[in-house]
C-alpha cells in the first residue's frame, strides 16, 4: 500500500508543477508585455527552462561525476538565481511601461 501512495503522491506533485510552472508562464508574459518588452513569451519561459535545467544537473552529476563537475552544477545554480532576481526585480517592482 505505501507504494501505491508514494505513486499517487508522486503523480499529483508532478501534475501542481506543471500547473504552477504554465500559470507562473501565463502570467509573466502577461507582465513581460506589460513592462513593454519585446519577445515577452521567450522572456517568461526563461525562468521555468533555467530551473528545469538546474534540476536536471542536480540529477545527473551524481550519476557522471566524472564526466560533468560540480562546479557545472553550481554554475547553472548561478545562472538560475541571476534569472530569479531579475524577474522578481523586473517584474515585481518597476512600474507599467504601457499607457
Amino acid at each position: 500500500m505505501g507504494i501505491i501512495a508514494t505513486y499517487v503522491y508522486l503523480l499529483f506533485y508532478a501534475f501542481a508543477i506543471l500547473l504552477i510552472a504554465i500559470c507562473h508562464y501565463n502570467l509573466s508574459v502577461k507582465r513581460w508585455r506589460d513592462r513593454g518588452w519585446r519577445f515577452a513569451g521567450a522572456l517568461a519561459g526563461l525562468l521555468p527552462l533555467a530551473a528545469l535545467i538546474s534540476g536536471a544537473a542536480h540529477w545527473l552529476q551524481p550519476r557522471v561525476a566524472e564526466v560533468i563537475p560540480f562546479w557545472y552544477v553550481a554554475g547553472v545554480d548561478a545562472v538560475l538565481l541571476a534569472v530569479i532576481a531579475w524577474n522578481a526585480v523586473e517584474l515585481g517592482f518597476f512600474e507599467s511601461r504601457e499607457p
